[in-house]
């Protein structure tokens, strides 16, 4: 079987699960490509951009594609005494609604997902002199693996 671009039915399987959770994505554009997003409406997103591509040999003309693929997830600053707790809920609950779906719900060949920060979580503000964040943020990399026969 051939694949036209396996990377990007990975991302977009990433991307529609992630608009199930409705709870913090109520608006399809909370989760996506552009990051200019997070200045408008929204108290949650999720921003992708691609990441690296370990690949590892399986067998005759197979391949495990690892598409690491980079979430950057945003929670809204509200609070220094709730937000950090609203944060690692959040945070969790993509992690779980990830990795509970090893098959990306039936995206093409996908066998496994992994989710992983290599970074602790961070306050962002938009303007340096902002007396609170805007955000806490942490950056995620979602390991999407998938076979892939040439």
């Amino acid at each position: 079987m051939t694949l036209t671009d396996p990377y990007s039915l990975c991302e977009s399987g990433v991307i529609r699960k992630m608009q199930t959770l409705k709870q913090y994505f109520p608006k399809d554009y909370q989760v996506g490509k552009d990051d200019t997003v997070i200045a408008g409406q929204g108290d949650f997103f999720f921003i992708i951009r691609p990441g690296a591509f370990p690949v590892k040999p399986f067998g005759g003309k197979q391949y495990d594609f690892h598409w690491e693929i980079e979430a950057e997830i945003y929670c809204r600053f509200k609070r220094f005494k709730t937000t950090p707790d609203d944060f690692r809920v959040f945070r969790w609950d993509i992690i779980s609604a990830l990795v509970s779906d090893p098959r990306l719900d039936g995206t093409i060949n996908v066998w496994h997902v992994l989710v992983a920060a290599n970074d602790k979580t961070q306050y962002f503000k938009f303007a340096e002199e902002d007396e609170n964040p805007a955000f806490i943020t942490q950056t995620l990399t979602v390991t999407v693996s998938q076979r892939i026969r040439f």
